[in-house]
């Protein structure tokens, strides 16, 4: 049987059917074919010992009967005689097997950056690793979601490919690279995925100042209307002081030069009033304008100081909910 289909044949299960049987001598192959291996550690191919030869075989059989405790024990023997990629592959499948979801996203990391054999080859090993974590997350991985500001926000997690905000990730629990793409601007981070319950992971742009996009919220709403009406009132106010008061003060003191009594009451009277009405806009006018700023600079510089932290780490990921490693603020 050659190298690329022992490559492309996974085992699924350890039952004695004729299928099962066959799968898993495609795969355990791989822990035979390279005792022919030779070559230099850290520069090619690794030499395998006899011993290591024996271990692996008997791990094999082991994992034929369904014994997968004792080929996981067989096969950390061998890794302390040498580290091996086929070798650890393996461990990290006995492992999954027994349902030790860890323990197997251990060794199949562990595989790639291993001493190699000729055979099977790299390529091949690094296919039948890709299969294998496929499995593994489908049964261990743990649902992720994430909250964005702005749901045009793209996102990808550990160089996989891109998706939109809304869509969750299965992940391993442990540490992960997201990078979050809107329009021209991206944003990388780390973040950390646990077993344990939390909430979903929010994911912020900030502006050039440094302050993060967001809606504007209710309270500077209401803060920019109320202030607005107030400027606009006190513009009323100084219109009628100019325009209003001004002429009907000369007026009042021509015609007191003038000796004109009836017009001097008369105006005398105007103007009280309408000083009365200027003094009541200015008055609220500026308290309008006073509170309506009063309620952005709250808005904008207060109520959100709480959650300014930019690393602020909480219980994470929950085994059947999306959940939050991280609170993040850019």
């Amino acid at each position: 049987m050659n190298g690329n289909t022992a490559a492309h044949q996974a085992p699924r299960s350890a039952s004695r059917s004729p299928h099962a049987v066959t799968g898993l001598w495609v795969v355990w192959v791989l822990l035979a074919s390279f005792v022919c291996s030779t070559g230099v550690a850290g520069e090619g191919p690794v030499e395998v010992s006899g011993a290591q030869e024996e271990l692996n075989k008997k791990a094999f059989d082991a994992s034929l009967a369904g014994d997968f405790e004792k080929a996981v024990q067989l096969l950390e023997a061998s890794l302390r005689l040498g580290e091996l990629n086929v070798t650890y592959l393996n461990l990290g499948r006995a492992h999954a097997k027994l349902h030790r979801c860890d323990e197997a996203h251990k060794a199949y990391t562990q595989t790639l950056n291993a001493p190699f054999v000729k055979t099977p080859s790299k390529e091949q090993v690094a296919k039948v690793l890709e299969d294998y974590t496929k499995e593994l997350l489908t049964e261990c991985g743990v649902s992720v979601q994430f909250s964005c500001e702005d749901v045009a926000t793209e996102l990808s997690v550990d160089k996989m490919g891109r998706q939109a905000c809304s869509q969750p990730w299965l992940l391993f629990p442990g540490e992960h690279t997201l990078n979050a793409k809107l329009a021209e601007r991206s944003k990388d981070l780390t973040f950390v995925v646990t077993r344990a319950q939390s909430d979903e992971i929010a994911v912020r742009f900030e502006d050039e100042q440094g302050k993060p996009t967001r809606p504007m919220s209710p309270v500077q709403l209401w803060g920019w209307g109320v202030g607005g009406a107030g400027a606009a009132i006190l513009l009323t106010g100084l219109v009628l002081d100019d325009a209003v008061l001004g002429p009907m003060v000369s007026d009042f003191e021509a015609a007191a030069e003038r000796g004109d009594h009836v017009k001097y009451d008369e105006l005398q009277s105007s103007i009280s009033s309408t000083q009365t009405v200027i003094i009541t806009l200015y008055a609220v006018g500026g308290s309008a304008l006073l509170a309506g700023g009063a309620m952005v600079v709250y808005d904008l510089f207060i109520a959100d100081e709480p959650a300014a932290s930019t690393s602020a780490v909480f219980p994470l990921l929950g085994a059947e909910q999306v959940g939050l490693g991280w609170s993040i603020r850019w």
